[in-house]
C-alpha cells in the first residue's frame, strides 16, 4: 500500500481554534471564504467544529510523546517531522513524465504505479531516503468536487504544492500538546492525524495561528505506523538519476515574515536561521520541522520571484529544496533534457541550481549539494 493511499484511510483528530470575540467582526467579512474552505468532511471522520478562545501560549507547558509534561518536549514528539509534500497537477501522466524523464526522479513508467483514492483523486509518488514527494490529480471530478472541493478549486486556478505532512510519534500527544497551548481539540474515534483551523480561515491544517497571514494550504501532523506493510521503499526506489537524497526545505511565501514566524512559533515549532535569498528576491526565516525545515519567505523586491508568486497566487507553498549527492550530475542531466542552461549559485544550503515552476507543474525546485 502506498503512503498516500495509506494516509487516506487513517482515522483523525481535529484540532480546532475559533476567533476571539474581538475578532468576530473581522470574521464576518470572511464568512464566504471560510465556508468555501470548509473541507473537513473529506479529512476528518468523527471530528466536529467547536468555537474556542485561543489563549496566549507563550509560556504554556509542553507534553512529551508519552503525554507527560516536560520542558524539553516538542510538538513532533520523537517524530521525523518533514515527511511528505503533495503537489496537485492537472495531468498526472504528463507531470510524471516531466519529473521522471526530464528532472531525473524515479517514478513508475506510464500506465503503472498510480493509486486511486475514494475521494476522487489519484496519485503517484517518488521516494527519498527519509521522505516522499507525491503528485496528485483528479480522477473522478464529480466525487472530488464533493469530497475534495479545495483541491478542485486549487487546480482550477493553478498547479503546485498544496500539502505538507509532518510525522509525529504520537497524534494523541501532539493533540494534548496543542490543547495545553490553548487550542481546542475535537477527537474522532481513533486519532492518527491532527488538524486545526486558525483564527481567521479554515485551513484544514495542523499549524494554529493567532493571525490571518497563514495561507490557505494544508499542513498536517501525521502519526505513521513504524513500518506499514508495503510502504517502506526498496533501495532501487530511492535511487534517482539526478542523485536526489531528499526534501530538506519547503518554501512558504508570506507578506509579513515577522507575524508568520510568530504564528508558527506559537504552535511549538522552533524558529531557526535567518536567510537572505537574492535569487528569489526575498529574505527568509526557517521554522525547524524535525529532519527538514519550513522556510518562510518575504519579498524584498517588487520584481523578485517571491513577489510575483504572491501577486499571482497569494500566500502559499512556493517551492522546495532537494539535496543531491552530485550537483554536477543533476545539472548535466537537466541541461541535456530541457535544452536550458542552469547556472549554479551559492544557496542557503550549498551550491545550488534553480528549476522554474513552469517546468515542474507549478512548484519551484532548488537542487543543492551541501558545502
Amino acid at each position: 500500500m502506498r503512503l498516500g493511499l495509506f494516509f487516506s484511510v487513517l482515522m483523525t483528530l481535529a484540532v480546532i481554534v475559533s476567533p476571539t470575540p474581538a475578532q468576530e467582526a473581522k470574521q464576518s467579512e470572511r464568512e464566504a471564504m471560510y465556508h468555501r474552505y470548509l473541507d473537513f468532511a473529506s479529512y476528518v471522520k468523527g471530528g466536529s467544529i467547536q468555537p474556542h478562545w485561543m489563549a496566549d501560549a507563550s509560556n504554556a507547558p509542553t507534553i512529551d510523546s508519552n503525554g507527560k509534561l516536560g520542558s524539553e518536549a516538542s510538538v513532533l514528539g520523537n517524530g521525523r517531522g518533514l515527511a511528505e509534500v503533495i503537489v496537485l497537477v492537472r495531468d498526472l501522466e504528463a507531470a510524471r513524465d516531466v519529473w521522471r524523464d526530464m528532472l531525473g526522479f524515479t517514478f513508475p513508467s506510464r500506465g503503472g504505479g498510480v493509486d486511486t483514492l475514494p475521494s476522487g483523486l489519484k496519485l503517484s509518488g517518488t521516494k527519498f531516503e527519509e521522505n516522499y514527494l507525491e503528485l496528485r490529480a483528479i480522477d473522478d471530478r464529480e466525487k472530488a468536487a464533493r469530497l475534495r472541493p479545495r483541491s478542485v478549486e486549487f487546480l482550477e486556478k493553478h498547479e503546485g504544492a498544496q500539502l505538507i505532512l509532518l510525522d509525529v510519534s504520537s497524534a494523541k500527544s501532539t493533540a494534548a500538546f496543542l490543547q495545553m497551548r490553548g487550542f481546542k481539540v475535537s477527537e474522532g474515534p481513533v486519532g492518527r492525524v491532527v488538524y486545526f483551523k486558525d483564527s481567521e480561515l479554515l485551513t484544514g491544517a495542523a499549524i494554529p495561528a493567532t493571525t490571518q497571514i497563514l495561507p490557505t494550504w494544508v499542513v498536517v501532523f501525521v502519526e505513521y505506523p513504524p513500518d506499514p506493510k508495503g510502504y517502506m521503499p526498496k533501495p532501487e526506489e530511492r535511487q534517482h538519476a539526478n542523485t536526489a537524497k531528499g526534501i530538506k526545505s519547503v518554501w512558504i511565501a508570506v507578506t509579513d515574515l515577522k507575524a508568520a514566524t510568530k504564528a508558527y512559533e506559537s504552535v511549538g515549532l522552533p524558529v531557526g536561521e535567518k536567510r537572505r535569498l537574492p535569487q528569489l528576491g526575498a529574505i527568509g526565516r526557517e521554522i525547524k520541522a524535525g529532519q527538514g525545515v519550513i522556510l518562510l519567505l518575504q519579498p524584498t523586491s517588487h520584481s523578485g520571484k517571491v513577489a510575483k508568486f504572491l501577486e499571482e497566487r497569494g500566500e502559499g507553498i512556493m517551492g522546495i529544496s532537494i539535496e543531491v549527492s552530485r550537483l554536477m550530475t543533476a545539472r548535466k542531466l537537466l541541461q541535456m533534457n530541457t535544452k536550458r542552461k542552469f547556472t549554479p549559485y551559492g544557496g542557503p544550503y550549498g551550491r545550488s541550481i534553480l528549476i522554474p515552476a513552469q517546468i515542474t507543474h507549478g512548484v519551484w525546485v532548488e537542487m543543492f549539494q551541501r558545502r
